[in-house]
């Protein structure tokens, strides 16, 4: 439907309470209460107009006219039966709507019960990526989180239902002292005990948030196992635990995507129940306030009583006694009201995705670095294991021969490194340098004559 026929049949889908919407609700109340039949007579709906006009003081409709409107979405014709008519489906679905906002059935049902029904991980109950979307997947879980929206819902409406009833209890004037604690405490009950529901509730959901992410976590590490995968059975494994994985996320997202909103929702209760608090201190100022007036009071009228004598069934007062024309006031109390200015500013966490092709690319370069870490090792020990077999080692022709397997320069330069600091370090061993360009396999590339000889060969030279 386009904006523009939303708007036009704005007042045929919402009609006014005096055109439609009052008649509507007493006719669905009527049809429960088995005091008037599913369909009814045009005269039926006359009669109700005119109880609706009666008690609102309005001007009595034309009840042809508003049956005109409502034929449209509210009411049918009953087929064959000239004059009755009955409620639609969306007539119906309206009330019940309004019905189940007035009186939600979460009102009374502990939220951290409502947590640990629907979104409870217990070990062992997801063995395969199959139990994990019947369990939390987006479709099943739909009504699930429409429950706790409601339940959350319902409990705001009641807190601030509450909230007002405190301002109405600080605002009495005829009440004792006795009856406001009574009255207030009665109220602010209520508050303590949603606060501790709702830490209990956020204790449950954060559990199981935290197993749900160690469980996704090890849909990974089936995937991460096999990635050095070789044959075409474990490729195809490891293809279908990378799908598990990803599967896994997306429900994990999704569930901490609602989670997050809840949390908002929370925080919002949780600023009212804060705000309840606060009216412990303004019921302790209106006792002081009124307690002063009353002792201020009663000092005036000893004093009054001492200035004044009895005459002829008249008081009469000192004449230096000071008169008032007016010697009693009503007192007016006024309760400063909160307004929120929005000055306080949260910080935002920027969640940041994800990035699948950097993060393969980093773990690809990673593996490279570690394999060619593993081949220097292995030239290393191949180079201690001449020292060990031969007299001498080239040095020169032992980096072409890197070069010329591994055809690569940082390798050959890393293992020479190596092993110049270990003839330097080791003393059975002494390196010569002869100032003689060798040139090697890369191009461009030249190195002087090296020559590592052990102590004995070394000697043995000289004699």
């Amino acid at each position: 439907m386009q904006e523009n026929e939303l708007f036009e049949n704005y007042e045929l889908l919402l009609p006014t309470r005096y055109e439609g919407g009052y008649l509507i609700l007493i006719l669905y109340q009527r049809i429960e209460n088995k005091e008037l039949s599913e369909q009814f007579s045009s005269e039926d709906i006359k009669l109700i107009l005119e109880d609706i006009a009666k008690k609102y003081t309005q001007p009595i409709p034309q009840s042809e006219r508003i049956i005109r409107q409502l034929l449209h979405y509210m009411l049918r014709e009953v087929p064959e039966q000239y004059g009755k008519f009955e409620l639609s489906d969306h007539a119906i679905r309206m009330v019940e709507l309004v019905l189940y906002k007035l009186k939600n059935p979460y009102k009374n049902y502990p939220l951290k019960e409502t947590f640990e029904k629907y979104f409870v991980l217990r070990a062992g109950d997801i063995k395969t990526i199959v139990d994990l979307e019947v369990k939390f997947g987006r479709e099943f879980t739909a009504g699930h989180k429409r429950i706790i929206n409601d339940h959350l819902t319902a409990l705001e409406d009641e807190l601030l239902e509450a909230y007002q009833k405190l301002n109405d209890i600080l605002n009495t004037d005829n009440e004792s002292a006795t009856v406001i604690v009574r009255d207030f405490t009665s109220v602010f009950r209520k508050f303590g005990e949603r606060a501790e529901d709702i830490t209990y509730a956020i204790s449950s959901k954060d559990g199981f948030l935290r197993r749900l992410r160690n469980r996704v976590e090890e849909f990974y590490f089936l995937a991460d196992t096999l990635k050095h995968a070789q044959t075409d059975e474990d490729l195809l494994k490891l293809k279908q635990y990378q799908q598990e994985w990803l599967t896994a996320t997306a429900i994990q997202y999704d569930l901490e995507l609602f989670f997050k909103n809840v949390d908002r929702k929370i925080e919002r209760i949780e600023r009212q129940i804060l705000r309840a608090s606060t009216k412990l201190k303004e019921l302790q100022e209106n006792f002081s306030r009124n307690s002063n007036f009353r002792l201020l009071v009663k000092k005036l009228v000893n004093l009054c009583l001492d200035q004044a004598t009895h005459k002829r069934q008249i008081i009469q007062f000192n004449p230096r006694f000071p008169l008032k024309k007016f010697v009693y006031e009503r007192p007016q109390l006024f309760h400063p009201i909160r307004y929120d200015f929005g000055t306080t500013r949260n910080n935002q966490l920027i969640n940041i995705e994800s990035d699948k092709e950097y993060e393969r690319l980093q773990k690809r370069e990673i593996e490279l670095e570690i394999r060619r870490q593993e081949i220097i090792n292995h030239w290393i020990e191949n180079g201690k294991g001449i020292f060990e077999q031969e007299t001498s080692l080239e040095l020169t022709q032992f980096i072409d021969s890197i070069l010329s397997v591994e055809n690569d320069l940082f390798i050959a330069q890393n293992v020479a490194i190596d092993l110049v600091n270990f003839a330097v370090e080791s003393h059975s061993l002494k390196l010569d340098i002869r100032p003689e360009l060798n040139t090697l396999i890369e191009q461009n590339t030249w190195t002087w004559k090296m020559t590592i000889h052990s102590n004995m060969a070394t000697l043995f030279l000289k004699k």
